[in-house]
């Protein structure tokens, strides 16, 4: 599943259906000892390929295969690190919804936009993509470039919020309903 991430031919829900029926005695959440990653997380690293695609694999793997969106490696780094960091907001908010966990650190390395440089550390979710922003904006990365680190970000930052505020028990806002219009006097 890995190398099927390489080719956008070969990475689909189909494939995936088709590989864990023969497969299916390996365990899906096993860290891989070649890639140091589990098949969540090489969809998540996956290159020629859509984020809508990268999606449907990971939901099938997720909901049909029985994946966990919080496994993580040995040094931390889960499937919500490299989404965010990629700047994938629709699988971060997949993993979001199943319950990923955003505060928690994990060691890696991402690539710059436009550039050979990359960075390396311990990082939470939030903290790799404020970072990464940061550190492509200095090297004067184009913020349109940025629009998918900075929905992550927002996303990161509301289940922040939410989280804070479930620990502090405020209730979530709940939608205003639109103002009836006044009629007007006679």
């Amino acid at each position: 599943l890995a190398c099927a991430g390489q080719d956008s031919r070969d990475l689909s829900v189909r494939s995936l259906r088709k590989w864990f029926a023969r497969h299916r005695p390996i365990l899906v959440d096993r860290v891989s000892p070649v890639y140091d990653a589990t098949l969540l997380m090489e969809v998540c690293k996956a290159r020629g390929v859509g984020e809508a695609t990268m999606v449907q694999v990971a939901t099938a793997l997720i909901e049909e295969m029985g994946a966990s969106a919080t496994r993580a490696n040995d040094s931390g780094l889960s499937p919500l690190i490299i989404a965010a960091a990629r700047g994938l907001p629709k699988m971060v908010v997949l993993l979001l919804g199943h319950g990923a966990e955003y505060e928690r650190p994990g060691l890696g390395r991402f690539r710059l936009a436009d550039s050979r440089q990359s960075i390396r550390g311990r990082h939470s979710a939030l903290d790799w993509v404020e970072l990464l922003l940061r550190e492509e904006a200095a090297i004067g990365v184009a913020p349109a470039q940025q629009k998918g680190l900075r929905k992550c970000l927002e996303l990161l930052q509301a289940a922040h919020v939410q989280a804070l505020m479930a620990v502090y028990g405020v209730p979530a806002a709940q939608p205003m309903a639109p103002a009836r219009p006044r009629r007007p006097r006679r």
